[in-house]
Order: structure tokens, then sequence, then C-alpha cells
């Protein structure tokens, strides 16, 4: 199962910001996330257009009640969206946890 979320560059960004944007989800948000129970690996991603976004590996669904109430990651969000932006998220399901929650047919 996947939590996807993204975000975009606030039209204030400038490039001296990039790098401390990309310095806290590498040494900040991505290892608490990784610390989070249930959570099996986070990796970011930015888009030419000025997107980030977050792929989390997760357990299970309730695996975002826990992300999203970690203190340590909820101060890592709080610095990624002083120059971002939240544009979505959702949670993809892989094939057997969908046929497993709601059946094969």
């Amino acid at each position: 199962m996947l939590y996807i979320v993204r975000g975009r560059m606030k039209e204030s960004t400038t490039g001296a910001d990039i790098g401390p944007i990309n310095k806290t989800l590498d040494t900040e948000l991505i290892p608490a996330l990784e610390r989070v129970q249930g959570v099996n690996s986070a990796e970011a991603y930015n888009s030419i257009t000025g997107e980030i976004v977050v792929i989390i590996d997760i357990e299970n669904a309730g695996t975002v009640d826990r992300i999203l109430g970690d203190a340590s990651v909820g101060s890592s969000v709080g610095k990624w969206l002083e120059l971002a932006t939240r544009t979505g998220g959702e949670i993809l399901y892989d094939r057997p946890a969908w046929q497993g929650l709601y059946g094969n047919n």
C-alpha cells in the first residue's frame, strides 16, 4: 500500500530555498516517517515543475493515522509547508490488498 503526498513550491520560493527544502525532506521528514510503526519506506521526488511528491510504503491504512499523529513528522511537515503548499494525497492499494478488502469479484 502506498500513501502519496504532493506539494508544490509557493510562488515566493526562490532558488536559494530549494536546498533547505531538500535538506528538510532528506534529513528530517524521510527519517521521521521511517520511524513510524507500519512505514516500510519513504522517498521524496522533485519534478521539473516544482512539485514534490513523497511516496510512503505503508503496511495498512491505519499507518496513515500514526503518521498524522507523530510529532516528529508534524514538525518536519511544518517546515516543508513554510515554502510549499500541499496539493493532494491519496492511498494506493496494491492489488492483493484491494482484493483482500473488497473480494475477488
